[in-house]
């Protein structure tokens, strides 16, 4: 869980600088909401796992997100973000489950994990539309990609049904993440693009000398 850990503190020192402070407002999230989600996550690293006879069920990786998807549904539901939320988070679960059920024999849990993470994340980026679709889209659709993960190891490979370990944190957090650097990068590009025009248009406006035609009309 290092890198999702590494992940969270960082936005965690984020947040405490205000650096974040638009993200939040954009999602309609109060800071003390963002404090305790962030504060959730980062607990949920260090809860043990639910264990029964046939299954395991991690806090990190499933529980904790989808306490927290719940949160996020609801503030989109108040937006009517719901439905675009709910697509977003099927279509994460889908690329969450593809990725894992194809690279999990010729690839390592790390590059699964980062590959998981960046698709999940630019999907939620492409699909959501806004930063609150995208974010409980993946807080939703990790988990449920963990399940339909979970049910086909344990029915094809007679694995025990286990969801919400390290693997499927870190990929939450990368995604989480990335979705929500893509959207500032795409804004902060727009608005460098939209002022550089305004500028251009101030300037040639004040080359235009208002009254440049006015001796023409007084001769």
């Amino acid at each position: 869980m290092l890198v999702g850990l590494i992940l969270l503190g960082i936005v965690a020192a984020l947040m405490f600088f205000g650096i974040c402070g638009r993200v939040f407002k954009n999602c309609g999230m109060p800071f003390p909401l963002a404090f305790t989600v962030v504060g959730l996550l980062l607990g949920g690293a260090f809860i043990p796992a639910v264990r029964t006879e046939g299954a395991t069920v991690g806090s990190a990786g499933f529980i904790v997100p989808l306490g927290i998807s719940a949160v996020f549904i609801y503030l989109a539901s108040r937006r009517r973000e719901l439905v675009r939320s709910l697509v977003t988070a099927v279509t994460s679960a889908a690329v969450y489950t593809s990725v894992q059920l194809l690279l999990f024999i010729i690839a390592s849990d790390a590059v699964i994990v980062i590959v998981q993470g960046l698709l999940c994340g630019f999907v939620a980026y492409l699909v959501g539309k806004t930063e609150l679709a995208a974010l409980a889209g993946t807080f939703l659709g990790v988990p449920l990609g963990e399940i339909a993960v979970g049910v086909t190891n344990r029915f094809a490979y007679g694995d025990r049904f286990a969801v919400g370990g390290a693997s499927a944190f870190n990929a939450l957090i990368i995604a989480a993440v990335f979705a929500v650097v893509l959207y500032e990068i795409v804004y902060a590009v727009k608005h460098a693009v939209y002022a550089k025009k305004r500028r251009i248009v101030a300037e040639t406006a004040e080359d235009i000398d208002p009254n440049e035609y006015k001796k023409y009309f007084d001769e």
